[in-house]
């Protein structure tokens, strides 16, 4: 009995000391211990260990041990609840575990903790929760004996007087930690705010400014003294006040707005661009009280969004200008060739007529692809996706590539498909276009191959031929601008058509691949299989190129040498063409004069007039009837020829040769009703 007196004596004094340590500051580790030599003295133990809790990995880390060999440390560093010891089952089941003897535990029987504690002579352990205050696990304090060993319940109350003073020093440092952390970062925060170029305001619900930061001041010209308590009216300009009310009705529904681009005011009254960002700010019961607000000058960025926006625009009507100014005289010099080839040659004159043809064709395919690279550089090229059938790309190339082929020697090989793709139908033509006359520059003899297959969600759309392949060094630049290859020179390329390729697949996101061998080459063009079923357009007959044109044509050109050029060419080839130079001409034939052409065509710049399409249009309301129509143009833009086409009128882009003049009059009066007899002038 006395022996107990004296044992309870000393532990109290060890908890008061204990107590004492725990008050003033000190070192942390000399505390936790101070904490555990106290616990393994209490309970006569011959180990102890102290371990904090792991809420987000649901584990027991060490603080301390005491007596503890080094390979029980590296074991034990960490428990979890499935662990085989009395901490792990503690943190399983929320309350003190003791093991009298680890050898008759049935939770540690086969466990690699108990190997372990056969291995350090452990015999008998317990573990007891430290819990806090508020009923959160922070921690275990444990104690171990080498014999079998359960301690008596006095020890056991000392113990948990002790938990509970370690119970509070982990969380107070744990307080501390999250405070000096929170101060660190409401400090660093601070910082961020004082030191941003953007204003950083904040307001109640009210509408009233609480907080004005150094960026605010600078955008705004009000000091933090004369914004903070006023209504953020005051940087509001009133045509604008709207805004501010539909953005505090947001916030109070806990919406965030993010990068508002507005206008707001300065102190003196000049405006300045801004984007905006405002966020709820809660209180610490979860409520909204306020809003963040964070102003980023933009004036800079909208000025030079607005220069590159003219940039973009002039540059597109100097390109426009450029491709109409350079294919006029290009149209000129077609049609007279076209003309001189009508007339009795033989032997050197005809050869000449020949290769100024070609040297023609040659200036135009040049101008097509400076331009077309332009475009794509000025970024003046903008997708028109629709759905439509392959067979509505592949069967106007293989009309266009027949002769070409023929001449070559080669044959081309066209397999025909109706699956329905999904993207641009002129850029993507554009695309197989170049693919093919890449093919036919590069391919001696043999076949040129377009077809396609499926692949998944998409059509691969490919384009073989036999050439001469590719050197494997060559394959990383021939999709650069101006890269011709070791041949390109000699086999008259400009080394623009592959660029244009990968440009126009890169605006439709549509894949681009190549393969080559030293038996030719082959280029993929991937892209989106259609969803819908898209009913083909009814086609006309193919046209014989030999077949004559029966009727009648009116013709209005401004351009004097290309008008005096058409009507040579069409007085050739025996072709009824009345050609005027404006549009009150043409009207004043068909009204005054009683003119009724079988087809119109015009050109679409008409200088001093209205543009070919109200022509056209006027010209029909005149005559009475929907006369089939052609346009000529040296505009390119996409959105030219889709205006003109979307209204059934169809177009010639200048410069065209005199054939495939001829097969759009044939085209317009067989697909149109027919030729009526010309009208003569009375």
């Amino acid at each position: 009995m006395l022996h107990e007196l004296n044992g309870n004596l000393d532990s109290s004094l060890r908890l008061q000391e204990i107590s004492t340590l725990l008050i003033q500051e000190g070192n942390l580790e000399a505390l936790y211990e101070r904490v555990l030599d106290a616990a393994v003295y209490l309970m006569r133990a011959d180990v102890g260990s102290m371990q904090r809790y792991d809420p987000e990995r649901d584990e027991l880390r060490l603080l301390a041990t005491r007596g503890f060999p080094a390979e029980a440390i590296a074991f034990w560093d960490r428990v979890n609840r499935n662990s085989g010891t009395s901490c792990g089952m503690a943190l399983s089941i929320g309350r003190r575990v003791v093991v009298p003897d680890v050898e008759c535990e049935d939770f540690m029987a086969g466990s690699a903790d108990l190997e372990v504690a056969r291995q350090v002579g452990l015999r008998a352990m317990h573990s007891t929760p430290l819990i806090s205050r508020t009923g959160r696990l922070l921690g275990m304090i444990s104690s171990h004996w080498q014999k079998p060993h359960s301690p008596a319940e006095h020890e056991l109350r000392a113990l948990d007087v002790l938990a509970r003073q370690a119970a509070d020093l982990i969380e107070r440092v744990q307080v501390e930690t999250t405070l000096r952390e929170s101060e660190q970062r409401l400090r660093w925060i601070g910082s961020i705010v004082e030191s941003s170029d953007d204003a950083i305001i904040s307001k109640n619900l009210d509408g009233i400014i609480t907080s004005w930061n150094t960026g605010a001041e600078r955008l705004f010209s009000y000091t933090a003294e004369e914004a903070i308590g006023q209504p953020v009216t005051i940087i509001i300009p009133e045509d604008r006040l709207d805004e501010e009310r539909e953005i505090l009705a947001r916030i109070r529904q806990g919406e965030r707005i993010d990068h508002f681009e507005t206008v707001r005011q300065r102190k003196h009254g000049g405006l300045v661009s801004i984007s905006l960002t405002v966020s709820p700010v809660k209180n610490a019961e979860g409520r909204i009280v306020g809003a963040s607000k964070v102003a980023r000058d933009i004036t800079e960025q909208k000025l030079a969004w607005k220069t590159a926006e003219l940039a973009d625009r002039a540059r597109s009507v100097f390109l426009a200008a450029a491709s109409h100014d350079l294919r006029q005289p290009l149209q000129t010099l077609k049609l007279l060739q076209a003309a001189l080839e009508l007339h009795q040659q033989t032997g050197e004159t005809r050869n000449l007529v020949t290769e100024i043809g070609r040297s023609l064709d040659t200036m135009t395919s040049i101008l097509s692809s400076l331009l077309d690279v332009n475009r794509l550089e000025a970024g003046n090229l903008r997708p028109c996706i629709s759905e439509f059938s392959l067979s509505e790309i592949f069967e106007p190339l293989a009309g266009d590539f027949a002769g070409l082929v023929l001449e070559r020697g080669l044959r081309l090989c066209i397999v025909g498909s109706e699956l329905i793709i999904r993207s641009d139908r002129h850029m993507l033509a554009e695309m197989i276009r170049n693919l093919l006359s890449n093919a036919v520059r590069y391919t001696d003899r043999g076949r040129i191959l377009l077809g396609c297959r499926r692949a998944g969600d998409h059509v691969r759309i490919e384009v073989w031929d036999s050439g001469v392949g590719i050197a494997e060094g060559q394959l990383p630049h021939i999709f650069d601008e101006y890269y011709q290859g070791t041949e390109g020179a000699e086999r008259g390329g400009f080394g623009l058509g592959l660029a244009i390729v990968k440009r126009l697949g890169d605006i439709l996101d549509h894949r681009v691949e190549v393969r080559t061998s030293g038996k030719g080459t082959r280029f993929f063009i991937e892209v989106p299989r259609g969803q819908s079923s898209v009913n083909r357009a009814e086609t006309a007959p193919p046209l014989h190129p030999h077949d004559a044109f029966r009727g009648s044509v009116l013709a209005i050109e401004d351009e004097a040498s290309v008008r005096i050029a058409l009507g040579r060419l069409l007085k050739l080839r025996g072709v009824d063409a009345t050609i005027v130079a404006t549009a009150t001409e043409a009207l004043t034939l068909v009204i005054e004069h009683g003119r009724r052409p079988d087809v119109l065509l015009s050109d679409y710049n008409l200088r001093a007039s209205r543009d070919g399409m109200e022509t056209i249009k006027h010209l029909r309301a005149a005559i009475g009837r929907q006369v089939p129509a052609v346009v000529i143009t040296g505009d390119i833009r996409s959105e030219t020829v889709d205006s003109i086409t979307s209204q059934g009128v169809s177009v010639l882009i200048k410069p065209f040769s005199a054939n495939e003049l001829l097969d759009a009059l044939r085209g317009k009066e067989k697909r149109d009703g027919g030729a009526h007899s010309p009208q003569p002038a009375s």
